[in-house]
């Protein structure tokens, strides 16, 4: 109780801040907004608690979803701007992130209409985890961001590693992706124990940093609740410190999970380190900042951050929806080849007539085909014409009169 109180307390004196210097019809605005927003997450609960169950997982995910990206990092992308070539965008992969944001069937992904479909409805469920308990394609292209199958999940998580090991060498950090042999053997085993970025040199740090990055979904198991927003990202956390945390300790390593989920949002442990090294950086070389400039530098590293999420999740999300066309496609050739199969079955006793009778048509054909060419011989006549200084003819029809 006493944390909520805190929240809100900080949230009034916010809404204070916010107000101070706008106008009335401005402030009147932005409070109505809010409640709309309040409005349409209460319907879209509903709809999803009523709905039925062949459609519950389809509202459940949108109302999910909504309420994850309710977080001052998710959709940062859009206000990045397209300077930087990290920004950039086809106008497919930005429809995709768009629908995905908004919770609007992307056009790219094949839906399944048990009302008019021919195709097997096993198509349109993902066996990722193994096939023990295959999981549905949702038309919004979330499972396919995040799916195991194909690559989907490394491609993800490699395009994040590189864009974060980026962003720390920006602040002349000695970084190092995918390190071998840093942890002592000798202490038990290590093998399978390799993070993704260690930091020899971090300022205001006597320990170098390991950072294990790892990528989460909004609508997995670990989500107790529609309301629990945090819980996905804060068991991944765990997940890495349980991993690490002890052989990292026994190396004199430090340890910083950065963990992100497909909306874009961010564990406050990263930001943490992050606003802690581009604080050192900065008055190292310029002397005592501001914490708007530290606020400024880190907005800009979780545009970056969150645009790699929307572009890399896009293309997987192309990526997968063109597979899943291609194996639909197989499966009507060869229901289409069945059907063929089954006609030569039906008419297989009376083929030799069939082809008789084709053998008699193309005599009618050949003879139809030259009283015609006789015919259009009979009626036209050359015409002598001159172009270019030589003498050419010119098949002219014939009049009738």
């Amino acid at each position: 109780m006493q944390s909520s109180g805190h929240d809100l307390s900080h949230e009034a004196a916010v809404d204070q801040r916010l107000k101070r210097g706008r106008s009335s019809q401005g402030v009147l605005y932005t409070e109505f907004v809010k409640e709309e927003f309040k409005r349409l997450l209460t319907t879209s609960k509903a709809r999803a608690e009523a709905a039925p169950r062949n459609d519950y997982a389809f509202h459940k995910v949108r109302y999910r979803n909504w309420l994850s990206v309710v977080n001052p990092d998710s959709g940062v992308w859009l206000t990045a701007g397209a300077s930087p070539k990290i920004f950039e965008m086809s106008n497919d992969e930005f429809v995709s992130a768009v629908c995905r944001r908004n919770t609007v069937e992307d056009p790219v992904v094949p839906k399944y209409k048990s009302w008019m479909s021919r195709e097997d409805h096993r198509l349109f469920q993902c066996a990722c985890d193994g096939g023990a308990c295959p999981k549905f394609i949702d038309p919004f292209g979330y499972h396919f961001v995040g799916c195991k199958t194909a690559a989907n999940a490394i491609r993800l998580h490699d395009e994040v590693v590189a864009v974060v090991a980026r962003l720390f060498r920006s602040l002349r950090l000695d970084v190092i992706v995918e390190p071998t042999s840093l942890f002592d053997h000798s202490l038990g085993d290590v093998g399978n124990q390799r993070p993704d970025i260690h930091i020899r040199n971090p300022r205001n740090s006597r320990d170098q940093v390991i950072i294990d990055v790892a990528l989460t979904g909004v609508d997995g198991q670990s989500r107790t609740s529609d309301e629990a927003v945090e819980r996905p990202l804060q068991v991944r956390y765990d997940q890495k410190i349980a991993k690490y945390g002890q052989v990292a300790k026994q190396n004199e390593l430090r340890l910083i999970p950065a963990v992100f989920s497909h909306t874009g949002q961010v564990h406050e442990a990263f930001k943490v380190f992050a606003k802690e090294q581009i604080r050192a950086k900065l008055e190292h070389f310029e002397g005592p900042v501001k914490n708007s400039k530290v606020r400024s530098h880190m907005n800009w590293w979780v545009k970056c951050i969150s645009a790699v999420i929307a572009k890399t999740a896009s293309r997987n999300v192309a990526f997968k929806a063109r597979k899943l066309s291609d194996s639909i496609m197989d499966s009507q050739d060869s229901f289409i080849m069945r059907e063929l199969e089954d006609a030569e079955v039906y008419f297989g006793d009376d083929f030799e007539e069939i082809v008789a009778d084709a053998g008699n048509n193309a005599d009618l054909y050949a003879a139809n085909q030259g009283s015609t060419e006789l015919i259009n011989e009979t009626y036209t006549e050359e015409v002598p014409l001159r172009f270019m200084g030589q003498d050419v003819l010119y098949h002219q029809p014939l009049s009738l009169d």
